[in-house]
């Protein structure tokens, strides 16, 4: 893709219309510059509402920073023993999946989550009752890999993440509103992403496309669910 540039630490500021424009309706301000464009593709997620107003509510999407924790088992346990599925439980409020070969647990618990936290800098505190609740529910329910866990030690990745939600579990895949034709997010998986982004990226990206090539009677697939979309097909511009 020879056009293709991408400018790592460079932030957008600001996402500004101007349909008065003759041919770049668009205006993103950086901290190394402004960039005048077509059409403007927001794939933040968690954070699309900082440069996008009308994300922000009821009807928008919001951050929760979430935890994870890479625990590494410290009983030698027979390979029929490996957690060979990733798996959720009581209602996925706990995830959970192994690396392969004995690799470490990786396991995030929804209960560690904080609405409205947008630093993925810092991760949970030593002394925050969700480690202990999670190194417990290790050894319980996992007693053949695990035993008196030790954070210092056993514990090998831990990391956090800012994941993007709505209000009714739904993406939000196509144009914020119908008065900014050029301008497309695919947001809000709700903790999905890892299924939806790349789905939801193709069929928002498509849209783009068309939009660009002045394309009149586009429509998303037969098989996107319809709940994602906003002001995503021609008829809705």
């Amino acid at each position: 893709m020879p056009a293709l540039t991408i400018h790592a630490y460079t932030p957008a500021s600001s996402v500004v219309s101007d349909f008065t424009a003759e041919r770049y309706h668009y205006t993103v301000s950086t901290n190394r510059g402004e960039i005048k464009a077509r059409a403007v593709f927001h794939a933040t997620n968690g954070y699309a509402s900082h440069l996008v107003p009308s994300l922000c509510g009821k009807d928008g999407v919001y951050g929760r920073k979430a935890h994870m924790l890479g625990v590494q088992p410290n009983i030698t346990a027979p390979d029929t023993c490996q957690l060979s599925r990733g798996f959720g439980y009581q209602d996925f409020w706990h995830w959970i999946l192994q690396r392969p070969n004995n690799g470490p647990y990786l396991y995030g618990l929804a209960t560690a989550e904080v609405t409205g936290d947008y630093n993925d800098n810092i991760t949970l505190p030593e002394n925050t009752p969700h480690r202990r609740e999670m190194v417990q529910f290790l050894e319980t329910v996992f007693p053949h890999h695990f035993e008196d866990i030790d954070f210092k030690r056993d514990v090998v990745y831990d990391w956090t993440g800012i994941q993007g939600f709505t209000k009714d579990g739904a993406s939000i895949v196509g144009r914020p509103t119908k008065g900014s034709p050029g301008e497309y997010v695919s947001v809000g998986h709700n903790g999905e992403g890892m299924g939806r982004c790349f789905a939801c990226a193709t069929v928002a990206t498509d849209a783009m496309l068309s939009y660009l090539k002045g394309t009149k009677s586009w429509t998303p697939p037969e098989w996107f669910p319809m709940s994602f979309a906003r002001n995503l097909g021609s008829g809705d511009l």
